[in-house]
């Protein structure tokens, strides 16, 4: 016999699982959104990956790897490249606000 006990924790579990979920995609959208960002950024100001790699003190790679989406930057990395790009935090998240409605 199925216990109601049993039952709430199923759907406990389940609506956890959910929002998990939600949250997983709603980080991979702000990842996806900070690469591209980055990207534009650096290619408004004609600076190549691995002069910005140089810059920042990071190499042309982990640049790379962050404009792909492959590797998401601590807030320390991501501090660095903007100051090598001359772009304050605020500047960044206009960038980005207005990437976001492409």
């Amino acid at each position: 016999m199925t216990r109601r006990s049993d039952i709430k924790g199923s759907w406990s579990s389940e609506s956890r699982s959910a929002e998990t979920t939600a949250k997983q995609v709603k980080r991979a959208l702000m990842a996806a959104q900070v690469a591209k960002t980055l990207r534009i950024v650096r290619q408004q100001r004609g600076i190549s990956q691995e002069r910005l790699g140089a810059m920042a003190d990071v190499t042309r790679t982990y640049v790379g790897r962050i404009e792909r989406r492959i590797l998401n930057p601590t807030m320390s990395s991501m501090g660095s490249l903007l100051r090598a790009l001359g772009v304050t935090w605020a500047e960044f998240g206009a960038v980005l606000d207005a990437a976001d409605g492409d």
